[in-house]
Parts: structure tokens; sequence; C-alpha cells
């Protein structure tokens, strides 16, 4: 009992005494008095290497209540808080200066503070790496891809990926980077796989296994599963172990228990089977159960248990440092650590505690324990613990010991630590490495990173603006050819960019615009107060890609009608932003004709026209001087060519038929006639565009002036040119009449001729009358005759389709559509649905004026519908099914020549058409 407790007593007994003379004064009251606090470690301005836990020990005593303990004294640090109680606290510590304070209280309530400055220095740790595949010692087929799989781990910034790791083989050399990749082409043989882990401190981690690579068919080693017991199992001598395992192999499936071996590194053999019953001798032993297939190949696997006598209890043994597969170059020092703590003695240390190598042997005792150096291999290292009355037990991990292999040394020569920059501002890396074994060391063997900004780059040189605000640690790590790694550091400050004005974004621009017409915005007068706009972003709000740029200026063309938001983006030149808008009407495109080809040379009789996308094919006739051109018009783009003429010992007068098909990747094809010199073929190579001309009929199969030439590609052979022309001769058992000649053409300037007597009308003369068109199969529908449709097909009898209308009027003008040909006359529209013979096919005759057609074309659009171009009262029209199938049409588009037009759809689905004014050639 302590003594203020004894006054208190006093006084209330003598309190009950009042009145007694003999009674004796009362004593002075005794003041609590304060405890003492005292910190024993650490000493003052000490420096603590690493986060810990760091040992805290100090001591509290009190007048009145002697030696205190426990919750009485409390532990804590300016920097990380409260951390804990008691007179010894293990307590991690941040990084920096600490101040540590040691709080005694007194049961009284008193208190008392001891106080002491420490620093805490943590270096920055390496990754740790594992392997995951392959395993160590695998059989790996050649030919076949090896998945590697490797994970890293950084104390500092959690894992590591990309070409933070990288994949060595000693046999193959560097194989790539990553957390997983695919090795395929690895030669035949032993290869150590070295995977090599650099954090953004610079600071390497590595991990290996050795595995081999074995020719297909070889004899694949056994799996072999230990399942008892448990690796760091206790057990005891008197006590009957049962022993467990299994093997698989893939040539012999399981294995008996013949195949299965069990050993101990203490009792040696144990005997054979899946499974066994054993005593073991007191000590720590290492069981191995070993397999063996039918053609030898061998594997084992292995627990580490500790056996000890009855009442006896084994020590708790951990290995803290390094970590299990860790990975070093042979002449490293390595640093053992670890724990031991036994039920009656506590805590082991020196002598109790004992490493060995499963190849050095003894390595020494206590903890830590530094190793100068390995040899290289793998190391099974063994911590054993033993307590006083002689019980052991112990831990294991593997070690990989690599050949030595000299680190490179590196240097950063620019720029200098400490130095400082703006944010926004280039730094310029520069840095040299040079590796005893491998020599100067650059590119991709070089790599920059910042412990703010990750990886930077690599090579020798590097320059960087993106640097975001603070101290950033760079370092420079070079990686050599063996995969060992080093590194060099130093700091910089980038301090923040001053405060700068946006730019002011200002767009002009039409309010309303017109589809499919080019419309132009301007953003010239958008300005910076401090600066320079460099650079402009449209955004035209019709999900078109914006456009980007130095120009103020862009020209945009919309499609479709409808009300957009254009937005212009400026940027100056500290990289600062705005926008502006404007919003712009867009109404339905209304075409106009415009002349494509004009000048001294009068345009006429004929033109031919193909889309090919927003390409515009053009065949056409001179007039002055009878000639055959070709044109291209590409957007805004015109360019046109004479194909053939009157010429010095070459051409000669084209007349006015002619024809063009133009295949799916823009090659030409014409078809022509030349005065007293037959039909022709002209077509460009694409490539090198010189023109090749032929001769398409023969003496046996001769063209007869007058007659209408088509040409068409068909499909069923290859998009094979086949030329419709007409032909006059005797005809057995008619007479002298006009028949239709189809030529193909079965290689360079070699034409096969035919003449065509179709069924119906036979009596009758059969010119070609206009164009011919291939249906998907390559059967060639030909109009001929007062009123008939005929079907030819090479190899095959010709057919025949009696129209409802007659084919007056100038050249008629076929298209294929889905179900059929369409065929336009002078009379109308003849939609022909197909049959089996032609002849039982359906025709459905539609007008389209109520007047005789002139000049007339059809084509036909993606879906299937017809688009027609003719002349009413010598203006150019267009049409197209409407509403109810009613005709739709465009009017008024100008006078027309006579001769002969030509329709066509382009990509955006719009009737196009080619036509002559005044000697000109104009399109639609």
């Amino acid at each position: 009992m302590s003594s203020r407790f004894v006054w208190v007593f006093v006084l209330v007994a003598l309190a009950g005494c009042k009145g007694d003379p003999s009674e004796p004064p009362e004593p002075p009251v005794q003041e609590n008095a304060v405890p003492a606090a005292s910190i024993l470690s650490p000493e003052e301005g000490a420096t603590l290497r690493g986060a810990g836990p760091h040992e805290l020990v100090g001591s509290g005593s009190d007048a009145e209540d002697g030696s205190l303990s426990g919750a009485a004294l409390r532990w804590s640090s300016n920097v990380d808080g409260e951390l804990g109680t008691g007179s010894l606290v293990r307590a991690r510590l941040s990084a920096g200066e600490h101040r540590l304070s040691l709080d005694v209280t007194d049961s009284g309530g008193k208190q008392a503070r001891a106080q002491i400055s420490v620093t805490v220095v943590i270096e920055d740790q390496p990754p740790v790496v594992a392997i995951e595949s392959p395993t160590a010692g695998a059989s790996l087929v050649e030919g076949t891809p090896i998945p590697l799989r490797g994970t890293a781990m950084d104390p500092e910034t959690g894992p590591l990926s990309g070409a933070a790791l990288t994949w060595i083989s000693d046999r193959s050399g560097a194989i790539g980077t990553g957390t997983q990749l695919s090795w395929t082409g690895a030669a035949r043989g032993t290869h150590r796989l070295l995977l090599t882990a650099v954090d953004p401190a610079g600071k390497a981690g590595y991990a290996s296994v050795t595995v081999n690579v074995v020719p297909p068919g070889t004899n694949q080693q056994p799996v072999v599963t230990l399942s008892q017991p448990s690796d760091g199992a206790q057990l005891l001598t008197t006590q009957t172990v049962t022993l467990q395992g299994s093997a698989t192999d893939a040539e012999d499936g399981v294995l008996g228990d013949s195949a299965l071996a069990w050993s101990s590194s203490r009792d040696g053999s144990l005997g054979a089977g899946r499974q066994r019953s054993v005593t073991l001798s007191a000590g720590t032993h290492t069981l191995t159960l070993t397999a063996t297939d039918s053609l030898g190949a061998a594997a084992s696997a292995s627990v580490l248990v500790t056996v000890t006598a009855p009442g006896q209890t084994a020590p708790t043994v951990t290995i803290t440092r390094p970590t299990n597969g860790f990975t070093l170059f042979e002449g490293t020092p390595l640093t053992l650590e670890g724990t031991a703590t036994d039920a009656e003695d506590g805590p082991l240390t020196g002598a109790a505690l004992r490493w060995s190598s499963s190849i050095a042997g003894a390595l020494g005792t206590g903890s830590p324990l530094t190793v100068p150096g390995l040899a290289a291999g793998s190391h099974e290292l063994l911590l054993t613990a033993r307590d006083s009355s002689g019980a052991e037990s112990a831990a294991r991990i593997r070690v990989e010991v690599l050949p030595s292999n000299s680190a490179p040394t590196v240097q950063i020569t620019s720029p200098a630590t400490g130095s400082h920059f703006t944010v926004g501002s280039t730094v310029a890396l520069r840095g040299a490495a040079q590796d005893p074994e491998d020599g100067v060391l650059t590119g991709n063997r070089l790599t920059w990173q910042s412990n703010l900004g990750g990886t930077l780059g690599q090579g020798t040189s590097l320059d960087v603006a993106s640097l975001v605000e603070g101290t950033h640690q760079i370092s420079l790590t070079a990686l050599d050819s063996g995969g060992r790694a080093a590194s060099a550091t130093l700091q910089i400050i980038m301090d923040p960019a001053p405060v700068r004005l946006p730019p002011v974004a200002r767009l002009t621009g039409p309010a309303q615009a017109e589809a499919l017409r080019p419309v132009t915005f301007d953003g010239a007068t958008s300005s910076d107060p401090d600066g320079t706009i460099t650079s402009y972003r449209f955004d035209f709000g019709d999900a078109t890609a914006p456009v980007s740029g130095t120009a103020a200026q862009a020209s945009h063309t919309y499609l479709t009608p409808g009300t957009y938001t254009v937005t212009l983006g400026v940027t100056d030149n500290d990289g600062l932003q705005s926008t502006a808008t404007r919003t712009v009407t867009v109404t339905p495109y209304v075409r106009v004709p415009e002349v494509v080809a004009e000048g001294v040379e009068s345009f006429g009789s004929a033109c031919q026209l193909e889309m090919r996308g927003a390409v515009a094919h053009l065949a056409f006739r001179g007039g002055i001087h009878p000639s055959l051109w070709y044109g291209t018009l590409t957007g805004t783009t015109w360019a046109m060519v004479q194909v053939d003429g009157m010429g010095f010992n070459t051409g000669g007068l084209v007349e006015s038929s002619l024809a063009m098909a133009v295949a799916a990747d823009g090659t030409p094809h014409l078809a022509y006639s030349l005065a007293g010199r037959g039909v022709w073929y002209a077509t460009r190579s694409n490539s090198s565009g010189v023109w090749i001309r032929e001769r398409v009929d023969s003496a046996t199969v001769p063209s007869q002036p007058g007659a209408q030439l088509s040409i068409s590609l068909d499909p069923s052979s290859g998009q094979r040119p086949t030329i419709v022309y007409g032909w006059y001769g005797s005809v057995p058992s008619v007479g002298t009449v006009w028949r239709t000649a189809v030529a193909f053409r079965t290689g360079t300037a070699a034409w096969t001729g035919e003449v065509v007597s179709f069924p119906l009308g036979t009596n009758a003369g059969q010119p070609p009358l206009g164009e011919a068109t291939f249906s998907p199969t390559g059967t060639l529908f030909i109009p001929y005759g007062a009123n008939l449709l005929g079907a030819w097909k090479s190899g095959s009898a010709a057919q025949a389709l009696a129209l409802p209308a007659n084919l007056t009027g100038t050249r008629i003008s076929t298209t294929w559509a889905p179900a059929g040909p369409l065929v336009l006359s002078a009379n109308g529209l003849h939609r022909v649905v197909l049959a089996n013979p032609v002849s039982a096919s359906t025709v459905t005759l539609s007008a389209v004026e109520g007047f005789s057609l002139s000049q007339f074309s059809v084509a036909v659009d993606s879906g299937g519908a017809p688009r027609l171009a003719f002349t009413h009262g010598g203006e150019l029209e267009v049409a197209r099914p409407g509403t109810d199938n009613y005709w739709s049409r465009t009017e008024n588009l100008g006078a027309v020549d006579s001769g002969e037009i030509d329709a066509a759809v382009d990509g955006a689905g719009e009737t196009r058409a080619c036509f002559f004014r005044a000697g000109k050639v104009l399109l639609y």
C-alpha cells in the first residue's frame, strides 16, 4: 500500500475522535510526485535504416507507484502518430525525421515525457520477381510455342508490367518484355531463363529457371504430387508417419507403387509405393518422393518436416530474408535473416541458428548473416534452430545463383542533380553505360524512368516534355546481354508553370449552305492575348472526322440536309485551348449540269457515262475531227485523253456509235468503229496508263456499218469484255439479212466472234438496237428487231422474248435489275421478270412521257430501282420512282444537243447524266 493511502486512513480514523484533548496535530498532506520517463533505445540523433519494425525501449518510474509498465507507457511519433504502449514496442516508421515521445502516467494522473529525435532512412527496395511458367526443370517440346508468365511486385510502387520486365535466355539471348508472352523458335538444349524487373527508381530484381527444349517425341518427366505430410509439419519420434503421394506420366499414365521411391535426408531410403507408414528419427528431415517412368525419366517432390521426442517442443523457424526463389549473380553478397521462437526458451539467437546450403554446406550462425558470395547453382538454404533441450526444426528456401556477370557502369551526364525546370519545358536527359562483357550499351539496353512519371523512354539521349510538377527521381537503368541491371539516379524539380492566358476563338462562315456543295469556315480572327495560335481544329458536327492543322480556314461538304453546329477549337503556343461555335442550316442539294469538256473541238453524237464511287468515267466523240475521247472527273479534278482518231499511219475516222464499260477497279473498256476498218476495242492499264487498241471483228464475222455497238463485262467469266455489233450476210433458207454478232476477248489481241440468230423474227433482219447487258450468271440480253429482246450465252441456244411495245427511237438503253433486265425505249420502260424459258417471262410497260422519247438512258440504283435520263422539249430531265411508284422528276436541266445521252448512279445514290450542249460535254 502506498504512503498516500496510509495517511488518508489515519486522517479518517482521527476524524472520529473529536474533542479528545490528546489528539495529535494533523500531518501535512503530501502532493503526488511527478513520475520519471526515460528512452533507453534508440539513442538521440540515431539514424534508423528501413521501415522496421524498430525496437523502442523505455522506462517509467514513480515515487509512489514504483516501476511503471504496460499502458502507463505510451509511445508516439510526430509523423506516424500513436505507436503503442509498454516498455518495449516494435514499430514501423515512415521515412524522414521523427520526434519520438514516451509519455508516462502514474496512478494519480501525473505525467512525464521523454523525447528524442531520430532519422528514418528507407532505401528503395528491389522488386520481388517470380516466374510462374515454365517451371524449373520442365521439358519443353521443340517447335511448340512456350508460354512465359511472370510477376514483379515493387514494395514502393506495386505491380510492374510491360517494358519493366525483360526475358532473356542464356542460349538464345533477349526474348521479349512483359508479364506474359509466347516464346517461339527456342533452340534445342538447356536454357536458363532470366526474368529481370526494374522499378522506377532503377532497382532490379531477378528470377530464373532452367528448362530443357527437347525434340518432339522425347520422353517427358513424370509429374509428382507429395500430398502427406505437409511442408513444415511437426512430428514425434514415437509417431507412425503416413507418407502419401502419386505421379502421372505423359506416356505411362498413372505410375504404380514400384515407380515411386521415398527417402529421407536423415534416415535414407524409406521404401516404395504411393502410401507408406514409417517412423522417423529426431531431427530435421527433407522427405523426397521420386517417380521414375518406364523409360527412366525421373522427377521428385519434397517437404521439410521436424521430428522431436515426446515431451519436447521444437522451435518455430521462419526465414524472413531473402524470399523463396530469390535470384542473384555469383559474387554478390547475400544477407540472410530469420527468426526462431521456442516455447520454453523464447527467441533463439546466435549459435542457436545455423545456416547451410545444399551446395556450399555450412554458412554460419546467427541472424542477420551476410554470406560474401555463393557459387553458381540452385541452392536450397536451410535455417536450423536448436533449443536448449536439443530439439531442432528448420525452414528452407531456394536461391538461384547465376554465373558471374559484372554489372554495367551507368552515368547520367545531364541534367545536374537538383536542377529546376518549368512544367511543360523539355528536359534533355543524357547518359552512358559501359559493361565489362558487352562494352558500350545503347538503344533499348538503356531505360529512363521517373518515380512520378513511370517509363520515359530508351537510349543514351532522350528529350522529355511531359514531366509533371514535383520532385522527380530520374533513373537510367542499363541491362546487359546476361540480364544484369545497374542504375544511376538523380533528382530534378519540376516547378509550376507560370499563369498563362488562354486564346480567344472566333468563327465566321455562312449561316446557310447546300448539301453536296463545299462551304468554307474561317477562324482567322481568333487571337491569343499573350502569344500566338498554333493550331486550329474544325468539327463540322456531322459525325465526320474533324480537320486539324495550322490552316485558319477549312472547307467541308455536308452530305445531307439538316442543322449542324460547327465547333472551332484553337490552341496557343502554351498549349491552352478555347472554342467557338456557329450554327449552319444545310438545305437539300440542287445539282446543276457542269461543263467538263470544251474547246476548239466540237463534241457530240454520243457519250457514255459510268460512276465508280465518286469518280465519273466518260467516253465521248469529237465531231469536227471524228475522234474518241475518254475522261475522268474526281471531285473537281478533270482529266481527259484522246483514245483514237486520225493520225500518222495510225487510227482513223471514228464513227458515231461507241460504248463503254468500267470495271470495279476503274479500268475502262471501250468499243467503237473506224470508218472502213471495222470494230475496235480499247482499254488502259491503271498502273502504266498505256492504252491498248485491238481489232474485234474478223474476216469470218465482219461488222456492218450502221448498226449499234455495245460492250459489257461478263461476270461469269472473270469480267471478260464482250462486244455486240451488226453483221449483214447470207443466212441459209432466209437470204441476205441483218444479224447480231457477239465477240468476246480470249487474250491479248485475241477475239472469238459468232453470228447469232434468235428464234423470234428469224426471217427478218436482227441487227442489235442498242445496249446489251449481262445477268449475274452470264446471259447477255440484247434488244433487236421491232420489239424483241434476245438472250445469248456462249455454248447455249439463243432465246428471245417479245416486248409489248416497239423498240423505236434512237439507241435502246438496257440495264440489269434484281428480277431481270430493264429496257428503255421511246415508248417507255419495259420491266422484265425472267422465267425459264426466257419466252415465258413477264413484261410490264411503264409510260414515261405522253410522247415518244428521242434521247433516253436507264440506270439502276443500289436498291434495284430504275433511274432515267431523257429529253423533254429539248431539255434534260431525270426521273426515279417516287410515292406509290409514280415518276418523281427533276426538270428544266438545260438544253441538250441531238445525239446519245447516258445515265448512271453515283456512290451517294444520285442520278447522273452526260450529254452535249453547243459542242461541249456536260455532266449532270
